[in-house]
C-alpha cells in the first residue's frame, strides 16, 4: 500500500481523492483503507517514513557494496532509480504533517545526509572527490534522486527513458557538464531587490494595497508548495497570515485567481533572473551558472520563494493552463537557446540537453522544504553548491 501511495504521491500531489484513488489501484474498498490509515495525514506519513527508511537502507547497501572514487556514491543513487524498486515519495507535502510527524521524517532525513556527508568529506579528504559543502551536496544529491520519477514541467519522458535518464544524471554527478573543470566561473550575483514590493510611504494606499497583496500572493505560494494546492484552503492561508478569506478575495481573488496569481509571479521573478543573468554573464557558461545559482537564492529567499511549477498546473483552469503552458514553453525555448550557446562555445560538454533539462531543475528543487533547509545560513554558499554538483560533478580535480 505505502508503495503504491509513493507512486501516486509522486505522480499527482495529495489531494482529497488521494484515498479514493489508492484503494481502487487496490482492488479495495475506501473503508478498507482504514484499517491500516488514521486519515490522509497518516497515510502521507507513514509513506514519507517508509520512503526515508528506503533511502537509508539503500545509501547503506551503497556502503557495504564498497569501491572507491564515486562507486559508493553512483551505486546509491543507481539503487534510489532502479525501476524495478519501489519509488522512493519526494516529500513535497511535508507541510501537511503534524507537528509529531514532522519531527519524525526529518530525523530520518536529517539522519541519511549526515551519512552521505560524512562519506563526502571522507573522500574529500583522501583526495578521491574535490572538494565541496557536504551538507548542502548530500542534499542535493538526495533531491536529485528525489525529483527523477515526477513528471517534468520542461521536458516530456516515459519509463522507457528512466535508464537514460539515470545514465546522463550519473555522468553528471561523476563529470559534470562544464568541458573544462579547472576553469572559475563566478559571475556577479542577480541583484534580487527590486523584486520585492515594499511601501516607502505610509499612506500611500496604492503602494499599501501592492504590499498587502504580494503578501499574500508569498504565503500562498510557499503554502500551495509544501501542502499541495488541492490540499490548502483559503481559509488556512487566511488564518495563516492572520487576515480573512474576505480580504484575500479583495486583494487578489477567488482560488482559481490566487493560483493563478502566484503562478504568474512565479514566472516574472524567473523571467526577472533569466533577463539579468543574460545581461550579466560574458559567456554563456557565466550566464547559466548565474542564471541557476540567482534561481536558487530567490528558491532560499523568504519574500520571495516562487511557486514550485509542478505543484500549481494542474489546479489552474483551463484557460490558465493553456497560458502556463506557453509560459514553460518559451522558458523552456530560453534555457535550451542558452545550453546551446555554452555548447557552441565550447565550455559545456556534448551532452543530451532535453535529458539535462529534466535533471538540472532537481538539483535545487530541496530549497522549496523548510524541513530540509540546513542551519547554514549562507545563502549564495548553498546556491553556488548545488549549481556545482552538475557543473563540475564531484571528481577530484
Amino acid at each position: 500500500m505505502l508503495d503504491e501511495a509513493s507512486r501516486l504521491l509522486n505522480a499527482h500531489g495529495v489531494s482529497q481523492s488521494t484515498l479514493q484513488d489508492l484503494a481502487g489501484e487496490l482492488g479495495v474498498t475506501r473503508n478498507a483503507l482504514y484499517y491500516y490509515f488514521v486519515d490522509l495525514e497518516d497515510l502521507i506519513f507513514q509513506t514519507y517514513e517508509r520512503s526515508c527508511e528506503l533511502l537509508a537502507a539503500r545509501l547503506a547497501a551503497a556502503f557495504d557494496e564498497g569501491g572507491g572514487r564515486l562507486d559508493v556514491v553512483k551505486s546509491f543513487i543507481s539503487r534510489c532509480l532502479d525501476p524495478a524498486q519501489p519509488q522512493l515519495a519526494a516529500l513535497n507535502e511535508y507541510g501537511l504533517l503534524s507537528d509529531a510527524h514532522h519531527a519524525v521524517v526529518l530525523r530520518r532525513y536529517d539522519d541519511t545526509v549526515a551519512k552521505l556527508a560524512g562519506l563526502l568529506e571522507e573522500r574529500a579528504r583522501s583526495g578521491e572527490l574535490r572538494p565541496c559543502h557536504a551538507q548542502t551536496v548530500a542534499r542535493t544529491i538526495i533531491s536529485l534522486v528525489h525529483w527523477i520519477p515526477l513528471p517534468s514541467a520542461w521536458t516530456a519522458t516515459s519509463a522507457e527513458d528512466r535508464p537514460r535518464v539515470v545514465k546522463a544524471l550519473l555522468d553528471l554527478i561523476a563529470n559534470g557538464w562544464a568541458a573544462d573543470r579547472d576553469q572559475a566561473c563566478d559571475p556577479a550575483p542577480v541583484d534580487l531587490s527590486p523584486l520585492l514590493v515594499r511601501a516607502s510611504d505610509g499612506f500611500d494606499q496604492d503602494a499599501i494595497a501592492k504590499v498587502k497583496r504580494e503578501t499574500i500572493l508569498n504565503m500562498a505560494s510557499r503554502m500551495f508548495t509544501c501542502r499541495g494546492v488541492d490540499s490548502t484552503s483559503l481559509d488556512e492561508i487566511a488564518t495563516t497570515l492572520g487576515t480573512t478569506k474576505a480580504r484575500l478575495y479583495k486583494y487578489v481573488g477567488d482560488k482559481q485567481t490566487l493560483v493563478a496569481e502566484c503562478f504568474a509571479r512565479a514566472d516574472r521573478i524567473y523571467g526577472y533572473i533569466m533577463t539579468c543573468a543574460l545581461e550579466q554573464g560574458a559567456t554563456a557558461q557565466e550566464q547559466i551558472v548565474g542564471l541557476l545559482r540567482s534561481n536558487a537564492m530567490a528558491q532560499q529567499h523568504k519574500e520571495l520563494q516562487p511557486l514550485r511549477y509542478g505543484s500549481a498546473v494542474g489546479a489552474l483552469p483551463a484557460s490558465e493552463q493553456v497560458r502556463a503552458a506557453e509560459r514553460l514553453r518559451r522558458r523552456n525555448q530560453e534555457y535550451t537557446a542558452l545550453y546551446r550557446a555554452a555548447k557552441h562555445e565550447r565550455s559545456m560538454r556534448d551532452i543530451d540537453l532535453e535529458l539535462f533539462k529534466q535533471i538540472t531543475p532537481g538539483a535545487a528543487a530541496w530549497l522549496w522544504k523548510d524541513f530540509a533547509k540546513q542551519t547554514h545560513d549562507d545563502f549564495a554558499l548553498v546556491a553556488a553548491e548545488t549549481t556545482d554538483v552538475l557543473r563540475l560533478g564531484l571528481r577530484a580535480i
